[in-house]
């Protein structure tokens, strides 16, 4: 058995091992991967070519990460498994001290991961608290909306007769018929003044965002708030940016949000998912206000300092 670092054309064999969700983080780079081979199953091979995929361990670096009284440089332990036929062989344990190795001289001031609550994932927990992370329950800003989230908010909506749509009086314009000058300098604006990290990662290209469900506030000229859908399938929808320079930030971004959703409904097929961050207080009020029903889910955070 050996550790590798898994290049672009290796990756292949390792995606079956890494939920669908996490595929476009690894195959675009922004996500490390460390991967284990061992010989398959039944065979004493050494030779490396005739090796087999057994297990795999995802990280990433992130900047000013929200974690106690100010924000710090982490590394996110994002997923380790192995496959269930080569398990117990202490390939886990491998590919943690590989880890532990490639981290050694890291700057980072800890390592996060969360855990879902479950028993599937109990396990998980038990292995890396020997490993020495300390575990603490909080609440999870990671949210998936599904369609039939929407539906329940259009049924609400529609009983009180509310109707977001772009119009004059709302200034609520797709993305794709916002002016890209007009783009660029909001989004720059947005980018400059505020303090959430994963902006700073997000692309200027308004290209790469779905034209109908991303979309923007504009009045009298000015552009003062953005919501950005990346599309990354038929079926997946990641919310890159939602932010408002506005005076009257909490109803141009209810807008926007309500615009949004009810595009979802209307263009994506019933299994669609939109997943977001919610970034900060008013994120997760605007969540809580469209979604009442909904809670957010509790994980388990562990820190390893």
């Amino acid at each position: 058995m050996m550790i590798i670092w898994v290049n672009d054309k290796e990756m292949e064999n390792y995606l079956p091992l890494i939920p669908e969700r996490m595929h476009r983080s690894v195959l675009s780079g922004d996500w490390f991967c460390l991967g284990a081979l061992a010989d398959p199953v039944g065979t004493d091979d050494d030779g490396t070519d005739s090796k087999v995929a057994a297990g795999v361990l995802l990280f990433s670096s992130e900047e000013g990460i929200s974690y106690g009284q100010i924000p710090a440089d982490m590394i996110l332990l994002r997923w380790i498994y192995v496959d269930p036929v080569y398990r117990e062989r202490g390939i886990a344990n491998e590919l943690m001290e590989a880890f532990s190795d490639v981290l050694k001289d890291n700057p980072a001031d800890g390592i996060l991961c969360d855990i879902p609550f479950g028993r599937e994932y109990d396990l998980a927990e038990s292995f890396l608290s020997d490993w020495g992370f300390e575990f603490e329950v909080i609440e999870d800003l990671n949210v998936t909306i599904t369609k039939k989230d929407v539906r329940h908010l259009k049924e609400r909506t529609d009983k009180k007769g509310v109707v977001v749509r772009p119009s004059k009086e709302n200034g609520v314009l797709p993305l794709k018929e916002i002016p890209p000058e007009m783009f660029h300098e909001t989004f720059h604006k947005i980018v400059a003044q505020t303090k959430v990290p994963y902006y700073g990662m997000a692309s200027d290209d308004p290209a790469i965002y779905d034209g109908e469900v991303s979309c923007g506030v504009m009045k009298d000229g000015v552009l003062s708030s953005l919501i950005l859908f990346e599309r990354f399938s038929e079926r997946d929808y990641q919310l890159a940016m939602m932010m408002s320079l506005s005076p009257k930030a909490a109803v141009e971004l209810r807008d926007m949000m309500l615009y949004s959703a009810i595009k979802l409904y209307v263009m994506a097929p019933e299994d669609a998912e939109a997943h977001v961050i919610l970034g900060g207080d008013r994120s997760i009020d605007l969540f809580s206000f469209f979604f009442p029903d909904r809670e957010l889910p509790l994980v388990r955070r562990g820190f390893y300092a």
